[in-house]
C-alpha cells in the first residue's frame, strides 16, 4: 500500500496520540513505554472502529495475509519514515525474537490475537522521543 492512504487518514497523527496517551511514571529510569504494532493497531482500532474497511486490510497476525495486515503496513511505514526523517519524534527499537514462542494480545472486544512474528529476527516497537515529554 502507497503513501496516500497513510496521508488521507492522518494515520501517523493517530499513532502519535497514542503513543502520547501512554501513561508511565516520569521519573522512571527508562522514560516512556514502547508499543509494538500489535498495540498500536488494537488500540488504533478501537479509536477508529472502521478504519480497516477503509484501508482495506485485516487486523494482523497468525493466519493473516501479511501484505494486508494493519500491523505490518504500521511497523513498514514507522520504520521507513523514521529512516528517512519525515519523522523525527518517534523513536523504535527492536526486541529480539530469541527463545520466544508465542506472543498473543487481547483486543477491547476481548477477543485475542496471535502474533505472526514468530520466527523472524525480531519485533519493532516505537514510542515518542524523548523530546517529546
Amino acid at each position: 500500500m502507497d503513501d496516500s492512504k497513510w496521508l488521507e487518514f492522518n494515520i501517523e497523527r493517530k499513532i502519535r496520540g497514542i503513543l502520547a496517551d501512554q501513561k508511565y511514571d516520569t521519573d522512571h529510569l527508562f522514560g516512556r513505554p514502547f508499543l509494538n504494532p500489535y498495540q498500536i493497531a488494537i488500540e488504533f482500532l478501537y479509536r477508529h472502529p472502521n478504519i480497516l474497511i477503509e484501508l482495506g486490510m485485516q487486523f494482523g497476525g497468525k493466519g493473516t495475509v501479511q501484505k494486508k495486515a494493519l500491523t505490518r503496513y504500521i511497523a513498514h511505514q514507522l520504520g521507513t519514515r523514521i529512516q528517512d526523517g519525515r519523522i523525527k519524534d518517534i523513536e523504535g527499537r527492536f526486541l529480539a525474537n530469541d527463545f520466544l514462542t508465542k506472543l498473543s494480545y487481547k483486543k477491547h472486544d476481548g477477543s485475542e490475537v496471535e502474533s505472526s512474528n514468530r520466527g523472524k529476527e525480531y519485533l519493532s516497537m516505537y514510542r515518542l522521543a524523548k523530546e517529546t515529554d
